[in-house]
């Protein structure tokens, strides 16, 4: 009788065992689903907050140069770009406006004040101001 008994619970602890490394396993998966789906929401995060942000950003600049003559548009477009940047809830770092054919009408941004430094050479501030941008944001167009 004690044998069949030891046996028994021999093979209870091997069932035991078995379960136990198969909710490992299962917690394992479910940890990486979970982080999978976390950094996808946060991808997702990002592309709608950037849309929205974009998106009122040019509401902002189409409202302002609609309301300014024709001969001040191109101050209103600075005076837009900065207020932009100031304001944290868009999380701009630097706004570049262009015309219908690529054209550069305004810029400003955090870093730009890179470019006045004259102990850095040409190269190595457009190289820094770059990097800080790349490197502290996300960019669109």
């Amino acid at each position: 009788m004690r044998g069949i008994w030891q046996e028994i619970r021999q093979s209870g602890d091997a069932v035991l065992k078995g379960a136990a490394g198969l909710a490992v396993v299962c917690v394992l998966g479910t940890l990486l689903v979970a982080g999978r789906a976390l950094s996808g929401a946060h991808s997702l995060q990002t592309a709608i907050d950037r849309d929205f942000a974009l998106t009122a950003a040019q509401q902002r600049l189409i409202t302002g140069l609609a309301e300014a003559p024709r001969r001040e548009q191109s101050g209103r477009v600075e005076d837009i770009l900065q207020a932009l940047l100031r304001q944290p809830e868009y999380g701009f770092r630097y706004l570049a406006v262009r015309d219908a054919e690529g054209a550069m009408l305004a810029a400003d941004g955090r870093y730009e004040s890179l470019n006045r430094s004259s102990a850095l050479t040409p190269a190595l501030r457009r190289w820094l101001r770059a990097t800080l941008y790349t490197l502290r944001g996300e960019t669109g167009l």
